[in-house]
């Protein structure tokens, strides 16, 4: 029994191990996909947004991600070129820094 798997080690371990680790890598331990707008402050600007999108590794442009949430009532824009949640938002996922809210 012992030659047995002595054999089956010698002949197949490395196999096995890619196995084992294809096995590990495909098993996902990150969350999922989070809302990126609960990260920022209630009243935002440009450059606050870029600063989470690269904490975060989003690959998604700004100007699609900005123009989303704008036709999904999400924010508005200001008239100093800065966004503000709307009502709408807040009353869904609540204010920057609220409990239960990613600060």
């Amino acid at each position: 029994m012992k030659y047995d798997l002595w054999c089956k080690m010698r002949f197949f371990g490395n196999q096995m191990q890619e196995a084992i680790d294809a096995d590990s890598r495909s098993v996902c331990h990150t969350p999922g996909v989070s809302n990126l707008l609960l990260y920022v402050h209630d009243t935002f600007d440009k450059t606050e947004i870029q600063n989470i999108c690269q904490v975060h590794g989003t690959k998604t442009k700004l100007a699609i991600l900005l123009c989303n949430w704008k036709k999904r009532g999400f924010i508005m824009k200001n008239e100093d070129g800065t966004f503000t949640k709307t009502a709408r938002f807040i009353a869904k996922y609540g204010h920057y820094g609220t409990p239960g809210v990613a600060a």
